[in-house]
């Protein structure tokens, strides 16, 4: 949710010109202009002063090392006049987000918007402010892991929902609209996947399935892994607080003197230094 502190700061920013500030990095200069006007919630007084960011569809806020996330600043920003209206000029052909937003948190949006050089310019619907939704879910980790390094991003916004410790995450301050999300992890065990066609409403919290995320073909590592060898008993004992549940292709293989779990190690080198001190034991390729 943009807070009221930030529309003021923009607001400063902005008053050398005429409703209108650049704050992006000038690679959507063009020839194409976006207009159209905004109602506050009661769909008949014009939003006047609303900030109304525009963002390539494309945009997600930026995930940076190591392992934190930052929200990226709009392309260009404008705020709306007396009567509500707001337009956008020189925007270079490409595929846009209209966000708005007022100092109360309502907001609305504007998906899949084209702009193209020598066309006419783009009239968008009258739009109306509304309480912002939000969505809510819980991601699954085959695996194991930390579920702190898992973000959710949602395409053509700024802003983005770090998943919580116990793997639930809420996602809020959103407008009104379909989006399509993006889960990401640090982990490098895991990938990312996206969500499409979810359909945030306002001032409602949409409440999604659980998500598992997809693992890649990096090998499994034993997470805090203890091995315990008992020398008159000749037996090894492994264990862990989280044995990952897929093994690969190079395991332990149990001797005839040496009763061991399975468990996935990197390569064979590291699987004959655990076991040069464990007689009658063999590797299985």
């Amino acid at each position: 949710m943009i807070r009221p502190v930030k529309h003021l700061l923009l607001l400063l920013a902005c008053t050398t010109l005429p409703f209108h500030c650049n704050l992006g990095n000038g690679s959507g200069v063009g020839t194409g202009m976006i207009a159209g006007k905004l109602y506050e919630p009661d769909e008949t007084t014009p939003a006047q002063g609303a900030l109304v960011a525009i963002r390539y569809q494309n945009t997600t806020a930026a995930i940076t090392s190591p392992g934190k996330a930052k929200t990226t600043a709009a392309l260009y920003t404008t705020f709306t006049g007396h009567d509500g209206t707001f337009s956008f000029d020189t925007i270079g052909d490409g595929l846009y987000v209209v966000e708005g937003s007022d100092i109360n948190g309502d907001l609305v949006r504007y998906d899949s918007i084209t702009v193209r050089s020598g066309s006419e310019p783009v009239t968008l619907p009258d739009g109306t402010l509304k309480p912002a939704g939000a969505i809510s879910g819980c991601i699954a980790l085959s695996r194991g892991g930390s579920f702190l390094k898992i973000f959710i991003l949602a395409f053509g916004v700024d802003r983005f929902c770090q998943v919580r410790e116990d793997g639930t995450f809420l996602f809020d301050g959103l407008a009104e609209g379909n989006y399509v999300f993006k889960v990401i992890s640090l982990d490098p065990e895991y990938g990312t996947i996206d969500i499409p066609g979810i359909a945030v409403i306002s001032d409602s919290t949409v409440h999604l399935d659980t998500v598992t995320l997809p693992t890649t073909n990096q090998q499994p590592v034993p997470r805090n892994l203890n091995m315990e060898y008992n020398p008159l008993l000749m037996v090894a004992h492994s264990h862990g607080t989280k044995p990952p549940t897929e093994l690969p292709r190079d395991t332990i293989c149990i001797g005839c003197c040496v009763r061991i779990p399975e468990v996935p190690l990197k390569s064979h080198a590291s699987t004959k230094t655990i076991l040069s001190k464990i007689p009658c034991s063999s590797i299985r390729p």
